[in-house]
């Protein structure tokens, strides 16, 4: 948890610097923060990364990992595979923008294998990072 707040205050911080692009997905998020901020709060925060964590995490996982294919070669490969997916998603042409994503797809990967496919524990991250990105958002 504390490595996603540290990418995500890095990722603000850079983004200004360097003075990358926003992604449509960043830009629809904020206007409707605008519009409607306790929908979409608790879309965010609670309702995306539970469909997120299931569908990146738990249904991927299980069909990318079967019993013939569980080793850690083939975790590895599955997590970069996933990553770039869950990266992709997000991503317009702005190129970017997908570097944080990319390697926040993998720390949540990573998380879902470590926590020995416990899917709630990266729910919980998830939903974590992205308030985290709220606060900052607001603080900032």
């Amino acid at each position: 948890m504390l490595t996603m707040v540290v990418l995500i205050i890095v990722d603000l911080k850079l983004g200004a610097m360097l003075n990358i692009p926003e992604t449509s997905n960043s830009r629809s998020l904020a206007w409707m923060l605008g519009e409607a901020p306790l929908p979409m709060i608790v879309s965010v925060v609670i309702f995306s990364p539970i469909c997120e964590e299931l569908i990146f995490r738990g249904i991927f996982f299980t069909y990318a990992l079967t019993n013939q294919y569980n080793h850690r070669n083939y975790q590895m490969i599955a997590v970069v595979i996933n990553s770039l997916i869950f990266a992709s998603v997000r991503v317009d042409a702005n190129w970017e923008p997908s570097i944080y994503y990319t390697l926040m797809g993998s720390i949540l990967g990573t998380t879902y294998l470590l926590a020995k496919r416990d899917i709630r524990m990266n729910i919980l991250v998830h939903m974590g990072t992205n308030l985290a990105v709220f606060a900052l958002a607001a603080m900032s």
